[in-house]
């Protein structure tokens, strides 16, 4: 698949993999985004990722356990589809 315009991307939250044309402000661990791609969907009205933080209610530091998410908004230039993840032993031993 080739990169489209993002004025073509689907607005139904789908979760896409998009080239962002500035990078995204953020101060904690951002889920699948790296400077120039991000994984989001459009929500509230705009392009957004999820934003984690651990605030320890769930354990913390000692499990590792991410507890209080929030959308963080994205300025993509382009968008994929995410592509097909790779068959599960399950799968392939099932046959497909």
């Amino acid at each position: 698949m080739t990169w489209q315009p993002i004025e073509t991307a689907p607005k139904d939250g789908t979760p896409l993999l998009l080239a962002l044309s500035k990078k995204a402000d953020r101060n904690w661990t951002v889920s699948g985004l790296c400077d120039d791609l991000a994984i989001g969907f459009w929500q509230y009205g705009r392009w957004c990722s999820i934003e984690v933080q651990d605030c320890g209610s769930m354990g913390g530091e000692l499990t590792g356990w991410m507890d209080d998410w929030c959308p963080i908004d994205l300025h993509p230039s382009h968008w994929q589809p995410l592509p097909v993840p790779p068959a599960s032993e399950r799968d392939m031993e099932a046959g497909r």
